[in-house]
């Protein structure tokens, strides 16, 4: 009885080890399912890359109060870049407008601008960015093109934080509202806060 009990035994040994060999050869073959462990729960919801079309309207504040008053609305063209992680880089182009209290004639400072904002998500579809400014304000005499640059004013770089509130309807677009603290490098006379409309089209 001892015989048939063994070979009984190995046969079973032999055949649990084929299915064990036999399933872990299954298993390689069937693409892994994703489970929440490799899937990103938050996937970023913005394209690669934006053009930005704004208005935009500037506020003298501090020392600046005592020569400007508010300028006109004015537009605003730029591009926008999310980058890996939760950074949007974005350059931006336009005239902020001030308007002298003496003579009242508005003072057109052309501006480029890079900006580098870091978003949090609110709730879908609704974002927060925030982050730093650096600018170039040349002043010009009018706020057209070609620009002709105003020599009784001096170019300056200035510094700006920003806020932004975004909402993404989609993949291809997204609007939304701003608004900064800025000032000039060079001089005590530009100083302003500046809001902002902007919409996004997506490039890709």
């Amino acid at each position: 009885m001892r015989a048939p009990a063994a070979v009984v035994a190995t046969v079973i040994l032999m055949t649990t080890a084929m299915v064990s060999l036999r399933s872990r050869a299954s298993e390689r073959d069937v693409p892994q399912r994703e489970t929440p462990a490799n899937v990103d729960a938050d996937p970023s919801p913005f394209a690669s890359s934006y053009l930005t079309l704004g208005v935009a309207r500037n506020f003298p504040v501090s020392l600046a109060e005592d020569e400007f008053s508010p300028g006109g609305s004015h537009p605003i063209v730029g591009y926008r870049h999310r980058t890996t992680g939760d950074w949007l880089m974005s350059l931006k182009a336009q005239f902020k407008m001030l308007r002298t209290r003496r003579e009242n004639v508005e003072v057109p400072l052309f501006t480029f601008t890079h900006e580098a904002l870091y978003v949090m998500r609110l709730e879908h579809p609704v974002y927060l960015a925030v982050g730093p400014r650096l600018l170039w304000m040349m002043p010009s005499r009018s706020a057209m093109l070609p620009m002709k640059r105003d020599g009784t004013r001096k170019t300056e770089f200035g510094l700006a934080a920003a806020a932004e509130l975004i909402w993404v309807a989609d993949d291809e677009f997204f609007a939304s509202l701003g608004i900064d603290r800025w000032r000039g490098t060079d001089s005590m006379r530009l100083h302003g806060i500046e809001s902002w409309i902007t919409v996004g089209i997506a490039l890709n």
